[in-house]
């Protein structure tokens, strides 16, 4: 688990998110998954 903090070019604001890895099995492959926890000011 991770957070990641990502700018929107278009209107500057920055999220952070919550990235959760897993594997997928079908796929055969590593998946992330993530959810946003709020905007940083």
């Amino acid at each position: 688990m991770s957070i990641i903090h990502q700018k929107d070019k278009r209107s500057g604001i920055t999220y952070v998110y919550e990235c959760k890895s897993f594997w997928d099995k079908e796929k055969k492959q590593s998946r992330s998954k993530r959810t946003l926890i709020g905007r940083l000011n």
